[in-house]
């Protein structure tokens, strides 16, 4: 919920969320930073997979990638 877009990094658009209520008892309730999976899916799409109804960004794989675009 109230997803907004905080800046770029490299070509990607950085977001800060509030988890929903339902996922609030894994993910905790802390604000959360991070990328939009369906846009991290279109550039890298080795970094995403379904998790369920849902994609989730593959962070471990995503940061070497990330920091190799940045070096370049």
């Amino acid at each position: 919920d109230n997803m907004q877009p905080i800046g770029k990094i490299a070509d990607l658009t950085l977001f800060e969320w509030d988890w929903k209520e339902w996922v609030k008892g894994i993910t905790g309730t802390e604000m959360c930073t991070g990328f939009d999976a369906s846009e991290v899916q279109e550039k890298y799409p080795d970094c995403v997979v379904q998790a369920g109804d849902y994609l989730a960004v593959l962070y471990e794989k995503l940061h070497p990638q990330l920091r190799a675009r940045l070096a370049a």
